[in-house]
């Protein structure tokens, strides 16, 4: 099992956080008050997210070490999101944004059924959710308040296995399905 689990989490991380880390003494009490203020939680440095049949894997970026373990049932995919906290996820509901980090949810949530592809660039993220066609592009800045962030949105035509993008100009750029 743990062989397996080695390999599932070898074949699906994602980075969604960049920097070092390097705790000192003075460091250690905004640590523990941070925790307290987020359930007991460690904010994580550098984290890593993995998913697995059931759930998330969120591990410590430089030591590998499991931080969380978050039960999530169906099918999720992990997407970064654009910034260094979060992750975008592919749930059976839609897309969930969470702040990896804290190892929490945000109360951001993209809902649609057969949520596709996430697509960053030039500063900005695009979601596209399959079932129903919609493309929602906001700035993964916005993030870091822990709500859906300002954006705009589209809705293709029709509902079809696509994939958007948002060009620096401000254009947008979609499949149109067939």
């Amino acid at each position: 099992m743990l062989a397996g689990t080695t390999l599932a989490l070898t074949a699906s991380l994602v980075l969604a956080a960049c920097g070092g880390s390097g705790d000192t003494a003075s460091e250690a009490e905004p640590k523990q008050a941070e925790q307290a203020k987020n359930g007991g939680a460690t904010t994580v440095e550098n984290p890593l997210v993995a998913s697995y049949d059931g759930g998330l894997y969120v591990l410590d970026g430089e030591t590998l070490k499991l931080a969380k373990t978050v039960e999530l049932p169906g099918f999720n995919r992990v997407n970064p999101a654009g910034d260094k906290d979060h992750v975008v996820v592919s749930t059976d509901s839609g897309f969930r944004v969470y702040d990896a980090a804290r190892q929490a949810f945000t109360s951001a949530e993209f809902k649609g059924a057969k949520p596709g592809h996430v697509v960053r660039h030039g500063g900005r993220t695009v979601l596209f959710t399959d079932g129903t066609g919609e493309v929602n592009v906001f700035d993964p800045a916005d993030l870091a308040g822990g709500k859906r962030p300002e954006g705009r949105s589209y809705t293709s035509a029709k509902p079809h296995h696509g994939v958007a993008i948002e060009l620096a100009g401000g254009e947008l750029v979609t499949t149109l399905g067939t």
